[in-house]
């Protein structure tokens, strides 16, 4: 199996979203280049997003995802729960590849261990 690349993960998202007909909001493409904040996240507090997740601080990478609970809270449980399956299939679908990049990033634990963990996490977590 082989290492999916950034722009074939970016894919895999967007027809995720768009399988349950969500249209995201513009993520920036350039560093530097300020993302859109949730509504309840004052101008002054947004953090600075440099796509690909990474954020100049700590506390502005918790700040965005304390913004994306909130947004995805607001959401229809209907649509969260559709959200949450089409998570679950493509976790469990590269559950083996996303076993080895963590044995390969932290060399800890045995990669079959980490199969078996994902698989069970993704069916059995409420």
């Amino acid at each position: 199996m082989s290492k999916l690349s950034e722009e074939q993960i970016q894919q895999i998202a967007r027809r995720v979203a768009e399988n349950l007909g969500y249209t995201p909001p513009s993520v920036p493409s350039s560093p530097g280049q300020a993302a859109p904040a949730a509504p309840t996240t004052p101008a002054a507090a947004r953090p600075a997003y440099h796509g690909d997740g990474i954020f100049d601080t700590i506390d502005e990478a918790v700040q965005a995802a304390e913004d994306a609970f909130n947004q995805f809270s607001q959401l229809p449980l209907e649509q969260r729960d559709k959200i949450i399956a089409e998570i679950r299939k493509d976790m469990l679908e590269h559950a083996e590849l996303l076993a080895r990049e963590a044995h390969r990033e932290t060399g800890l634990g045995r990669v079959e261990s980490k199969i078996a963990k994902n698989r069970l996490v993704t069916t059995k977590t409420p």
